[in-house]
């Protein structure tokens, strides 16, 4: 099996116990495949190096790149297909913008 592990349940994983561990702790036990894509691992990089983060990684010997590091490491580093942008680009769409398969709004 592959599995996605968004960046909230890394950083839960990282900082304390519980659930979230032991998913990543299956990950490094080989009980299932990690994908990432350096997308992610960039947005992880930042918010591990946030002020509230970044004080308990250093309080604890840890630095944020270590673990990108380690995690890319483990993990099949993807690239995504590309994806159409939801929201249109058009300057003039100025209020909500429905999908077509919503209906027209009212």
């Amino acid at each position: 099996m592959r599995f996605v592990i968004d960046t909230n349940l890394l950083v839960s994983a990282i900082i304390s116990t519980g659930l979230p561990r032991q998913v990543l702790d299956a990950a490094r036990a080989g009980e299932f495949e990690l994908c990432t894509s350096e997308i992610l691992l960039a947005e992880l990089l930042d918010v591990l190096g946030r002020g509230k983060f970044a004080v308990r990684l250093a309080q604890a010997g840890l630095s944020p790149k270590t673990l990108v590091d380690d995690l890319r490491g483990l993990a099949i580093v993807v690239t995504p297909a590309k994806v159409p942008r939801v929201v249109p680009t058009d300057p003039t769409t100025t209020t909500c913008w429905r999908p077509h398969w919503l209906g027209q709004s009212t």
